[in-house]
């Protein structure tokens, strides 16, 4: 290809990136030969039966169309012109015409081997400019004496000014915590020609802290260059915290552009948001070391188990490993052992469980923690001297209570519980309207109802309540409190509760007619219009018979309270919360010209 340096510093200005330009394809037929890659506007062969108007030469005649398509333009532009130049160093002007209310030029002769073209569009209401270098058909010899005797067609996109902003965004820093200054990567997608040939001049990072929305940190970063990713390092000195960013790209002086976020609207720091949208735009600064304790406790004796919970933090970086140490009261090497914590897990509460010869009862260890966050950052925990029981206890379980609830006829049992230096396994509340002599009956005695917990294991004294439903109305009950460990089991003493004579608010239901009707079948329905006062209802059902007197005797008591049915009779069971429409039973084999009575019932 046919280069002039002369000719490149004169018209080299916006080709390089400029979207609105397809590269040129040449639609060959089988009497051309090759291909011929040398225009800018997309030109198109008109095939055989279509010949050059211009004798010994090619012909070739160029159209100004919308973006990505050959629909001439809608608009207008003041005026274009095409010039026709000579390969030679001067790139020497053959001919040159303008136009104006045009949007397909006359028609050029040219020699493809000797002649270029350049085209150029002045800046319009509707359009950006164009302003295009000489370029010169490139290929061997024979391929362009090929193209001598055929016309062609060259299309121009050009860009409307619909899209005045540049689309540009943003990629999170290259990692979602930072101890110190982080790193922006902005991408820049797309420029009109208006920005000329550097396009992006810098770019202006925005920070702001989540819990600070009034207070950002900004910075600029000269960032010469074409579109395309960049990576934008500052020197902001960002304090701890989760941050929002975005930018400000300068664009040769000419425009600007910022981010926009969902839903489509420029982001102003005037009116930051706290949470939400873009979450993708966030990173946090962490310069803190993670914090860990531990916490011994005895989980088995046979053999004897000592196991450590360590409770570790790291606010923002999240952790990375934590390592518990066991030694010797005299400082002497015992176990150890690693826990590694998946990425992003800002908190934990992990036990660890040594065991063997050197662990045992009436002997001190020293036991810490290693914490390594995803930073790097290394904390060691206290060390916590601790010494095993010759004795394992029982738990204690003291300050036995209850508190009342809204709804009749349920009470909360609470309790304390001291561990003892071993762990909790199991611990709850029982209660019985039987006065038994000894706590320990409770768990041999029929008619006992319990509530227990099982986890997670309890370590250190704490604090617990269970929640009784249907306790007996106006009846004294006997409750006591457990717990248990490695030991056995720790039983409070007995109290008792009076449960208060309440007025029983009873369900109420509604008969439903059936809705076939036929010589031997009938589907009537019940309908639960409310509960009452009651915690469920244990079962509903409808019944029908053959006297008046049989229905206003019947209560419904007898029947077993199941999805079941028994002579003249269905019964539901149903946990809430109940339709609102009529449950509904098909009775078969109903005698003709009988009179049935249809009784529905509710029981608590």
């Amino acid at each position: 290809m046919y280069t002039n340096n002369s000719a490149k510093k004169e018209h080299v200005t916006t080709i390089v990136f400029l979207l609105a330009i397809f590269f040129f394809s040449f639609a060959s037929s089988s009497e051309a030969a090759g291909s011929f890659g040398w225009f800018a506007p997309k030109v198109e062969y008109v095939k055989d039966n279509v010949a050059s108007v211009c004798p010994g030469e090619a012909s070739i005649e160029f159209s100004l169309v919308e973006k990505n398509t050959q629909s001439l333009i809608s608009g207008n532009v003041s005026s274009w012109t095409v010039t026709r130049r000579q390969n030679d160093p001067g790139l020497t002007i053959i001919e040159s015409n303008g136009f104006t209310t045009e949007k397909t030029s006359s028609v050029f002769c040219f020699n493809p081997v000797t002649d270029g073209f350049q085209i150029k569009v002045l800046n319009s209401a509707n359009y950006w400019r164009f302003n295009g270098p000489t370029i010169l058909p490139t290929g061997i010899a024979a391929d362009l004496n090929s193209m001598i005797g055929k016309h062609f067609k060259g299309y121009l996109q050009l860009e409307s000014k619909s899209n005045t902003v540049p689309f540009v965004n943003s990629i999170s820093p290259n990692k979602g915590f930072y101890s110190g200054t982080p790193t922006f990567q902005v991408v820049t997608n797309s420029l009109t020609t208006l920005y000329g040939t550097s396009q992006v001049k810098s770019t202006k990072i925005f920070a702001v802290n989540q819990a600070a929305p009034n207070t950002f940190y900004r910075e600029t970063v000269p960032t010469p260059g074409v579109a395309g990713t960049r990576s934008v390092s500052t020197s902001l000195n960002l304090p701890e915290g989760i941050y929002f960013w975005s930018f400000i790209q300068d664009l040769n002086g000419v425009s600007v552009t910022k981010k926009l976020t969902s839903p489509a609207r420029v982001w102003t720091f005037s009116s930051i948001p706290t949470s939400g949208s873009p979450d993708v735009m966030s990173f946090t600064i962490d310069k803190s070391d993670p914090t860990s304790s531990v916490t011994p406790f005895i989980s088995s004796v046979s053999p004897l188990t000592l196991s450590v919970q360590n409770d570790v933090t790291d606010t923002y970086s999240g952790l990375a490993s934590t390592t518990i140490i066991i030694e010797s009261g005299t400082g002497l090497f015992i176990a150890s052992a690693q826990k590694l914590f998946a990425s992003g897990v800002n908190s934990s509460k992990n036990i660890f469980d040594f065991a063997g010869s050197d662990i045992a009862k009436g002997k001190t260890y020293n036991i810490y923690a290693v914490t390594v966050d995803n930073l790097g950052n290394t904390i060691t925990s206290n060390v916590v001297t601790y010494t095993i029981p010759a004795t394992l206890n029982l738990p204690t379980v003291t300050n036995l209570d209850y508190e009342t609830t809204a709804i009749p006829f349920q009470y909360k049992l609470k309790a304390d519980v001291a561990i003892n230096g071993s762990n909790v396994t199991d611990w709850g509340t029982c209660w019985t309207t039987t006065n038994l002599a000894d706590p320990d009956l409770f768990f041999t005695s029929p008619n006992v109802n319990c509530r227990n917990n099982t986890a997670p294991d309890k370590n250190l004294d704490f604090s617990f309540f269970n929640l009784h439903n249907s306790l007996p109305n106006g009846t004294t009950i006997y409750y006591i409190a457990y717990a248990k460990n490695i030991a056995g089991r720790g039983v409070s003493s007995i109290k008792t509760i009076v449960i208060p004579i309440s007025a029983q608010i009873l369900p109420v239901v509604q008969y439903v007619n059936p809705t076939i009707i036929q010589s031997n079948t009938l589907n009537p329905g019940v309908t639960i219009l409310s509960t009452g006062n009651v915690p469920k209802i244990e079962g509903h059902g409808i019944c029908y018979f053959v006297s008046a007197s049989s229905s206003n005797s019947f209560n419904g008591s007898s029947f077993p309270l199941s999805n079941t049915s028994t002579t003249g009779c269905y019964t539901w069971n149903i946990l809430p919360p109940y339709s609102p429409y009529a449950y509904r039973n098909t009775f078969t084999n109903l005698l003709p010209s009988t009179k049935y009575f249809f009784k529905v019932f509710a029981s608590t």
